[in-house]
């Protein structure tokens, strides 16, 4: 009788842990699209910042350049 209660109790642990490891993965799967959601919406926002003002645009990719060609050098 024992043994099967302690029988019974890993499988209870074991099937807790696995269903722990189930909604973590879920919760993890939700948090990844809506990383991929907010890189997606970030990217148009610089797609149309950059049809919008093509100058600007060049004029901070030459100084973001710049500054981490100084830092790299260094």
């Amino acid at each position: 009788m024992e043994n099967q209660n302690r029988t019974t109790g890993m499988k209870a642990k074991n099937g807790n842990f696995a269903q722990q490891a189930e909604d973590i993965g879920e919760q993890a799967m939700q948090q990844l699209d809506q990383l991929r959601e907010q890189a997606s919406e970030i990217g148009e926002r610089v797609v149309s910042f950059v049809k919008e003002r093509p100058g600007t645009s060049l004029l901070i990719a030459a100084a973001a350049g710049y500054l981490i060609g100084r830092i790299v050098r260094s």
